[in-house]
């Protein structure tokens, strides 16, 4: 099956409007991990605009600053490990130091190949809680569906 030429535009019009009305955060919690002693990152699939655009529309932007990574900065996205290298390299930290929160399989295998510790993000409302990939790779690696759960694993990591 051959695409029309504008399949790639045209999805991104749509992705951006689709933005604009439904994305929300998952939840506010997520302040406590830019405050802390350690920074946060921002990894991202999407072209920069979209990846900037998603976190402006969730209030969320404030807390990663320049330090969002996307697919295009790289030549091999997910599963590649290219994306979570790079941004460990542009910040100064050695891979077996970072903590990867993954939603998807690809991004699981990528942190995985790239030598980080990774934990499974269970709870965006995109999640089919009947995928079954999803239940083997919860049942696989620690997991959490909330951020009070997430700092409930990690408290070293909660603003004090």
């Amino acid at each position: 099956m051959n695409l029309p030429e504008t399949f790639e535009a045209d999805y991104r019009r749509k992705l951006l409007a689709a933005f604009e009305t439904d994305l929300k955060p998952v939840c506010r919690h997520l302040r406590h991990s830019r405050q802390s002693r350690r920074p946060g990152l921002r990894g991202h699939e999407q072209q920069p605009g979209a990846a900037s655009r998603s976190l402006q529309l969730t209030g969320l932007d404030r807390y990663f600053g320049d330090a969002v990574f996307t697919a295009s900065m790289v030549e091999h996205g997910k599963p590649a490990p290219d994306l979570f290298l790079h941004a460990a390299a542009t910040c100064g930290a050695r891979p077996e130091a970072c903590l990867v929160i993954e939603d998807s399989g690809p991004g699981i295998e990528a942190a995985r190949a790239a030598g980080m510790k990774v934990w499974h993000f269970v709870g965006g409302s995109h999640l089919d809680q009947t995928d079954i990939l999803g239940q083997e790779l919860t049942h696989r690696f620690r997991f959490f569906d909330t951020w009070p759960s997430f700092f409930d694993m990690a408290p070293e990591l909660k603003k004090r």
